[in-house]
């Protein structure tokens, strides 16, 4: 399992983030963890989504954050509508949370100022900044923007008060 603090610029799977100040789950007086986890989602059908959410809800996941990197794609927004409904009924079971990015342009034009690659790039320092940046909009590389995505997740899951997110590729 690796750790690194919400300021450190880390591309782990498992990143641990600052204490949680939202209320606690407790096994035998232990605090749990908040846990969180994303994924960029392409090409899948919508009952692999489904069971992945409902999966994740079912261990403990107390959010499942996905990103749907081509919208617009024939059959992703069938997908994209079945995430919604398992994010209705989590929320109404109170299961946990689910949030959906449909990754559009718009979405990604909103999205980048905020980021710390935009933010960083063009430090001497910082070349992975810049070779990222370098990426995405050369050739909009799926490992550029899944970073991007996840760097998203993990500045809500800081702000929101998890202590870990958990990031799945396929």
């Amino acid at each position: 399992m690796a750790r690194a603090g919400p300021a450190g610029a880390s591309s782990l799977a498992l990143a641990r983030l600052r204490s949680s100040s939202a209320p606690a789950r407790q096994i035998s007086g232990c605090r749990l963890p908040r846990i969180c986890v994303a994924l960029l989602v392409r090409g899948v059908s919508p009952g692999i989504v489904e069971s992945f959410i409902r999966y994740h809800l079912a261990i403990g996941f107390q959010r499942v954050t996905l990103f749907f990197d081509a919208p617009d794609e024939p059959g992703e927004m069938e997908v994209a509508e079945a995430a919604v409904s398992c994010a209705a009924f989590a929320r109404r079971a109170g299961l946990g949370e689910v949030v959906v990015n449909l990754c559009t342009a718009d979405w990604w034009k909103a999205e980048l100022p905020q980021s710390r690659f935009v933010q960083r790039r063009g430090s001497a320092q910082d070349r992975i900044y810049n070779d990222l940046m370098e990426l995405y909009e050369d050739i909009h590389d799926v490992q550029a923007r899944q970073c991007l995505a996840m760097e998203h997740a993990l500045r809500k899951a800081v702000q929101d008060g998890f202590d870990w997110l958990l990031h799945i590729d396929s």
